[in-house]
């Protein structure tokens, strides 16, 4: 099955968050970015539970994004299931804050958003003990989204998962 063909709905689903950051439409963008890991999981495995296909899907394709080697040890600054916290507080109750969130690991409280165009980088807000995280939204995304490119690439010869990409929703006259 060829890639394109498989990957069309999926590419306009990218293509709309990266319009939305341009036009400023960042909430549209962060919603839609958070939403994919469970997609592309649930095409991956089709078995699991939403919060572990989103888990095992964010740990294979946006896990290397988010953690660094530290002086003495790594830095996990975003790991998945705080990215499936966020994605559950923001869709389900629209807020950042993550701690009543069963899903939550660790100490981190809160993820913030910003636009800082000098920044494309991630900031803790309290190194030692992390409780809020801060992000900038466009480089989210962008990771998302190269995420989701990626493994579309490593499915393009698997029909069986091809053809639920193709089955994605589509809109009329688009």
């Amino acid at each position: 099955m060829e890639e394109r063909s498989n990957a069309n709905t999926m590419e306009k689903i990218l293509a709309s968050i990266e319009v939305s950051l341009k036009a400023g439409a960042h909430y549209a963008a962060l919603i839609t970015a958070l939403t994919l890991p469970d997609i592309c999981g649930e095409i991956e495995t089709g078995k699991l539970g939403s919060r572990e296909r989103y888990l095992a899907w964010f740990n294979r394709y946006l896990y290397g994004y988010y953690n660094r080697k530290g002086y003495k040890n790594q830095v996990d600054f975003l790991i998945a299931e705080n990215c499936y916290a966020l994605r559950c507080s923001l869709l389900h109750q629209g807020i950042a804050s993550i701690s009543g969130q069963q899903s939550r690991k660790g100490s981190l409280r809160t993820i913030h958003f910003h636009t800082d165009a000098y920044d494309h980088g991630h900031c803790n807000l309290n190194c030692d003990n992390i409780e809020g995280l801060q992000l900038n939204i466009e480089r989210f995304c962008h990771d998302v989204t190269g995420a989701v490119r990626a493994w579309l690439k490593d499915i393009c010869q698997d029909e069986v998962k091809g053809h639920k990409v193709h089955l994605l929703m589509s809109i009329r006259g688009d």
